[in-house]
């Protein structure tokens, strides 16, 4: 099964563009973000993850705009934050690491 991966097209102020493959969204503090996955040479960089803030037009709040994180200590707090979230909903569904881990090494 080809499943077709949104895409997303990044452009920095010196002109230089990035393809992205959008990874998740979720939100931590009442903020919003999302995670990218980048694509080098047409291929998914499997060690490689983009992780952006999403902002609202003041002017037109039907648009959204990127922000890159920069400061280390928000990108590890944020990154810690979102790997928690998920760890929490993995758990709260019965989908947790060791479970699938489990089921995985079962036999029939």
């Amino acid at each position: 099964m080809n499943e077709e991966k949104e895409t997303i097209l990044l452009q920095g102020e010196d002109g230089t563009g990035i393809e992205c493959e959008f990874g998740d969204r979720f939100v931590l503090d009442d903020e919003n973000y999302v995670i990218l996955i980048p694509y080098r040479d047409g291929l998914r960089d499997e060690d490689g993850i983009l992780l952006m803030q999403t902002m609202k037009d003041e002017e037109d709040p039907d648009t959204e705009y990127l922000v890159a994180l920069s400061d280390p200590e928000e990108i590890n707090r944020v990154f810690s934050g979102y790997i928690q979230q998920k760890a929490r909903a993995q758990h709260a569904d019965g989908t947790c690491f060791e479970q699938s881990l489990k089921k995985a090494v079962q036999k029939d």
